[in-house]
């Protein structure tokens, strides 16, 4: 038999660690003691601090008894079934064991006049005392058990939704990166198209040239796709050098003007975000036009929010917003899932020419020092 439990130290720990609940339960027991000690000494018609005393000593005993007893019927309550074919087998046990401790107290307590208090004239009313108090007790520790339950039913309730948040927001990074990873071959098909429209048309210069345009962009590609978000200035250095390319390709037909917002570059944006629209205006306005057109990319801070543009002054189609190009359906897709109804994409015809613009609010917004 294990002895540890009796041993001096363990009981010694066991009132260090709980002398505050210990106390707070005598006093709370002494408290309830108190009302039919007083209605007693008052009935007893001998005033008188030993009276009182007497009369507490005996009540105060039952009660701090059953305070003593409260924990283990506590635990006696929470381990009982309360549904289905349990609950009968539930009350029998608390009937049997309030009966039980009913006698066993009133033993304990009026040794010389068990007989009197147990089956004699004063039983009936001892007696429905004990059980209002097992009930009482018993009620109280239903109360703490089911308060506990509700807890943990909410505990786990909060948990479960934090957990399909982040297995929504873990599907929305995929969904994202998988996005970003198709926009790069999607450019590199772009990009590849205009080196080979120079060398059919035996412009090998401008082609050798564009070859190595294009390796600077992939070297940037690269070290952008490794991350969902960049400064604003990485990809306007991006955009930058890939309209470079493309003026090689078409010389003078392609003009190209920047509009930017120095305190707007430091703000993370999503890599790639104006790529699809360049790519677009280059494909609509300009190869479709002799004349000379004239790109504007803008990028700046309107009404706390980040406003991105791409506007071109040529007669194609422009940008439709049922167009199924690849990126600026994926474009679209990387902003929802990441800003929700935060962001606004708009497009609309000039005259002549066409304008793309993102609206993304500030507050959604990190910089590159929050990321430091």
């Amino acid at each position: 038999m294990n002895t540890s439990s009796f041993h001096p130290a363990t009981w010694y720990s066991f009132v260090k660690r709980y002398w505050l609940q210990i106390i707070v339960s005598f006093l709370g027991w002494s408290l309830v003691a108190a009302i039919p000690v007083t209605s007693a000494y008052l009935s007893a018609g001998a005033p008188g601090f030993a009276t009182w005393w007497a009369i507490f000593t005996k009540i105060g005993l039952y009660y701090w008894l059953w305070g003593t007893l409260a924990p283990l019927l506590y635990r006696l309550t929470d381990v009982l079934p309360y549904q289905g074919k349990g609950v009968l087998l539930t009350l029998l046990t608390h009937l049997i064991t309030a009966f039980a401790l009913s006698f066993i107290l009133g033993f304990i307590v009026h040794t010389q006049a068990w007989h009197d208090w147990l089956i004699g004239e004063r039983a009936p009313g001892y007696h429905a005392m004990s059980f209002f108090t097992y009930s009482l007790i018993v009620l109280c520790s239903l109360a703490i058990k089911f308060y506990r339950l509700s807890l943990l039913r909410q505990k786990q309730v909060t948990e479960a939704k934090i957990h399909a948040a982040q297995l929504d927001n873990q599907l929305n990074l995929a969904r994202v990166d998988s996005l970003r990873m198709q926009m790069n071959p999607h450019f590199l098909f772009n990009a590849l198209n205009s080196i080979a429209a120079l060398i059919e048309l035996d412009y090998r210069d401008r082609a050798y040239l564009a070859v190595e345009q294009l390796g600077d962009l992939l070297r940037q590609s690269i070290s952008m796709s490794q991350n969902d978000e960049i400064p604003l200035s990485r990809e306007i250095q991006f955009c930058k050098a890939y309209l470079s390319m493309e003026q090689i390709r078409f010389n003078d037909r392609l003009q190209v003007e920047w509009k930017l917002d120095e305190q707007a570059m430091d703000l993370l944006v999503p890599a790639f975000v104006l790529q699809p629209f360049i790519e677009n205006t280059i494909k609509h306005a300009v190869s479709n036009s002799t004349n000379l057109v004239t790109v504007t990319i803008q990028a700046g801070l309107e009404n706390e929010q980040l406003v991105l543009s791409v506007k071109d002054d040529g007669h194609g189609q422009g940008i439709n917003q049922n167009s199924t190009a690849t990126g600026l359906s994926n474009l679209n897709e990387r902003l929802r899932l990441r800003y929700g109804s935060g962001v606004s994409v708009e497009s609309h015809t000039l005259s002549p020419g066409f304008e793309a613009n993102i609206r993304i609010p500030l507050k959604i917004l990190a910089t590159e020092s929050d990321k430091k």
